[in-house]
């Protein structure tokens, strides 16, 4: 269960994105995107201060990429992009979410990060990365 504050504070981040033309945090539920509600759990944005945190102890290299598999709205990997990634890209299976973080970071004016919309276990170019980020990206088999 969400207590209060951060449902609060949840609720002036999208507030505030709306303003900046854009759209990280609100949900969007499985059903609305085309997806099976029951394999599929509504997804949330990921970028913290846990990943801030990871991300700054990697040992980075000028050349390393990382893939964000199941990038959703593309939350983390706005995130990625404050690190010294060579490249810095994202998979996702829903049409309109890939749409939504492409719009994202065309508005953030970060062309240098890519978005694909694809099925995960289509994708044929993991051999170019070096790092993988998964934040819940598959389909559940059961609900707890």
């Amino acid at each position: 269960m969400i207590s209060v504050a951060k449902l609060a504070v949840r609720k002036v981040r999208i507030l505030k994105e709306r303003v900046q033309g854009l759209d990280f945090s609100a949900v969007i539920q499985p059903e609305h995107l085309g997806l099976d509600g029951n394999t599929v759990y509504r997804g949330s944005p990921s970028c913290n201060k846990y990943l801030h945190a990871i991300s700054a102890n990697l040992p980075l290299r000028p050349s390393n990429a990382i893939l964000d598999i199941g990038c959703a709205k593309g939350s983390a990997l706005a995130c990625m992009s404050e690190f010294p990634f060579a490249r810095v890209e994202g998979i996702e299976i829903s049409m309109k979410l890939a749409s939504i973080c492409i719009r994202n970071f065309q508005r953030l004016n970060r062309p240098q990060i890519r978005v694909h919309n694809i099925d995960a276990t289509q994708f044929t170019h993991f051999d170019k990365f070096q790092y993988f980020y998964l934040y819940n990206p598959f389909p559940m088999t059961h609900r707890p």
